[in-house]
């Protein structure tokens, strides 16, 4: 391992996992000189740090850091991700989950402690008290977002080591999805042809757009001549106001082919927005040209939505599922038509492939069960499934 001293900065050497490391004994809020760590990709950067942490430690600063809580500095971190949000770096609504979480469950349960003091085994008393309330998934999720937190300062003095990052949980199995098959999928069309937002299901079921993809869809993405929808656009309500966004990752910018069926549907839906915006006259105010909005012509809330979703579900007399689960139908659709991994990977705008194997094994499973119970009619001279239907 490399090691160079610079005069007055401490002993810089590279780590083997190819960060540099500039350690250097600094006093503590007492007085007392310990040795403190900060990291950097190259050794120019390692020192930068270094010579700043002695200037606040010169200042007295790492001595009134020490005292800083697991509140305060969440809440200075909050303010960093928020002037992420203000450059494009970070969605507004993944700042509005760190808040909530922050607010809900880091800060009643160990926002009191202080930061330099905070050990593995108060982390994981915190986990380990949301095990009566909360899902396996949830308490991994404030376990990532607290070693998120953590990460932004870690090895620079106010942050020595990064302890959410070595507590275990219990790694979340890949819950099985339950979507429609083929004949229930037929039952949700039929129902929603004469649904209002109709055409808004029947896109969702046979496109596998996510709810925000549909709620910020423009006209502009459509083009019924040509059978084709562009996804590039999403819309969401964050703190009552409403959030233009891309869509999840590149891969969900997408072109997808729309069936007959669903152009038919967006059509016949065209037809009744211009009918609903002459019925509103001045009150119409749809400046966002949405393809799926209200009465006058704003966004459709994503509980409203859910809300249309279940009655219709219901009154088709279809078992209770998610809005989401009308996405897994789309998979589950395309599994039944033979199409390949690849090709649902890239109509559902998947960023890796691994997260669509994952997500619907049990599909490609099930339908090749079906296959092999086909031949073994065929080789036992048993008449196919279909025949004796």
């Amino acid at each position: 391992m490399a090691k160079t001293r610079e005069h007055g900065a401490g002993m810089i050497q590279l780590r083997p996992d190819g960060r540099w490391e500039m350690r250097q004994r600094l006093p503590d809020v007492n007085g007392v000189r310990k040795a403190r760590s900060v990291y950097g990709r190259t050794r120019a950067e390692a020192a930068k740090k270094g010579k700043q942490l002695q200037e606040q430690a010169r200042k007295g600063g790492v001595a009134v850091r020490q005292r800083l809580t697991v509140e305060q500095y969440l809440t200075e971190w909050l303010g960093a991700m928020a002037v992420r949000v203000t450059t494009g770096d970070l969605r507004p609504k993944t700042l509005y989950d760190y808040e909530k979480w922050v607010r809900l469950h880091l800060v009643p349960g160990i926002g009191r402690i202080k930061l330099a003091r905070l050990s593995v085994a108060q982390v994981q008393d915190l986990l380990d008290s949301q095990r009566s309330n909360l899902s396996r998934r949830s308490i991994q999720m404030t376990r990532d977002i607290l070693r998120n937190a953590l990460n932004w300062h870690e090895g620079n003095g106010i942050v020595s080591r990064n302890v959410a990052g070595e507590v275990r949980v219990r790694r979340v199995s890949q819950e099985k999805v339950h979507p429609y098959n083929p004949q229930e999928a037929q039952t949700f069309i039929e129902a929603a042809r004469g649904h209002r937002l109709g055409a808004l299901f029947i896109t969702a079921i046979t496109c596998g757009l996510r709810q925000s993809e549909l709620i910020g869809l423009r006209w502009n993405d459509l083009d019924l001549d040509l059978a084709r929808l562009r996804v590039r656009t999403t819309l969401q309500q964050v703190r009552g106001e409403w959030v233009d966004g891309e869509p999840k990752s590149d891969a969900s910018k997408r072109t997808l082919p729309l069936p007959a069926l669903t152009v038919k549907a967006l059509k016949a839906h065209r037809t009744q927005q211009w009918g609903e915006r002459l019925m509103a006259g001045p009150v119409w105010d749809n400046q966002r040209d949405l393809v799926f909005c209200t009465h006058s012509g704003g966004p459709l809330g994503a509980r409203n939505l859910t809300r249309d979703f279940h009655k219709l579900t219901k009154r088709a007399g279809l078992r209770t599922v998610t809005f989401h689960n009308l996405r897994h139908s789309t998979a589950s659709l395309l599994v039944a038509t033979n199409s390949q991994l690849t090709e649902i990977k890239e109509l559902l705008g998947h960023s890796d492939i691994r997260l669509t194997s994952n997500t619907y094994t049990h599909l490609f499973d099930e339908a090749k069960r079906a296959a092999m119970d086909k031949l073994d009619d065929a080789l036992s001279g048993r008449p196919t499934q279909e025949a004796r239907a």
